[in-house]
């Protein structure tokens, strides 16, 4: 019934935040972003605040120094509310919506725990898919038997954090890589549009032609190396991708040890 009126509500209205953010929330309407000031929950006065992600319900405005805050728009002055949008229906989905998906985790975490739980002392092979610290003792994302969990384990091989840490740098580098090439591909693309194709005249004025259709040249070269390590990249990380279930895969157990709240795991070797 709650997930019902949720999808009613939201149908109603489409809130300015909708209009003016993109599909995370974060603001793209310039006429947003003019620094304003407010009240914070605390009760302080903050100028010069900038909204940074804007909700149905809340956003996270940016102050001075780069200090983050998270406010309820319902908690705001009545002009800032029209400012931002603020629609009591679209505010109200938005909780229902929220209180749902923390039920829902909190579901499933418990499911999750009591899982762990009933494999006490029993070896698995686990699949590491992420290193997320090692400054005491291994914290990585691990898929168990289907499941994605965040777990610690101890002596994890070298050869399986080398491979997981290369994997997902190397997943990093492209899509980096992916947006310079097509950034560069544009620039190379507008160059050469406006370089002229042959010059006459005086000799500075052949020189400068010259100079600007060489350097669209070589932009236009840069790009396609560019793009060609791209490709062989991308190759790499495909390959790499078969190989996954057998080099990040290791025997584990979880142990009775617990870092903080966590069950730590503990590696017995590679299958």
């Amino acid at each position: 019934m709650k997930t019902i009126i949720a999808a009613l509500l939201a149908s109603c209205v489409v809130s300015l935040a909708q209009k003016n953010t993109d599909n995370s929330g974060y603001v793209t309407n310039a006429d947003l972003l003019t620094p304003f000031t407010l009240t914070n929950s605390a009760g302080g006065v903050i100028t010069n605040a900038v909204l940074a992600k804007l909700t149905p319900n809340k956003f996270i405005y940016k102050a001075p120094g780069g200090v983050m805050g998270v406010l309820r728009l319902d908690s705001l002055s009545k002009d800032l509310q029209e400012k931002f949008g603020y629609n009591p229906a679209n505010a109200l989905a938005a909780d229902i919506a929220e209180k749902e998906e923390k039920e829902k985790y909190a579901a499933k975490q418990v499911a999750d725990a009591a899982y762990l739980a009933s494999l006490n002392g029993t070896n698995r092979i686990i699949l590491i898919t992420s290193i997320d610290d090692e400054t005491h003792i291994t914290q990585c994302a691990a898929n168990i038997d289907g499941r994605n969990k965040e777990i610690f384990i101890r002596n994890l091989p070298s050869s399986v954090k080398d491979f997981v840490n290369n994997y997902n740098e190397l997943r990093a580098d492209i899509l980096a890589l992916g947006e310079r090439v097509n950034n560069d591909a544009k620039a190379a693309d507008r160059a050469d549009a406006f370089a002229p194709v042959g010059a006459g005249g005086d000799a500075a004025y052949v020189n400068a032609a010259m100079a600007q259709r060489n350097r669209a040249n070589q932009m236009a070269l840069n790009a396609n190396d560019e793009a060609d390590n791209l490709t062989e990249m991308e190759d790499n990380v495909k390959q790499m991708f078969k190989e996954f279930p057998k080099k990040a895969a290791v025997i584990a157990y979880p142990s009775s040890e617990f870092w903080g709240d966590q069950q730590v795991w503990v590696c017995t070797g590679i299958p």
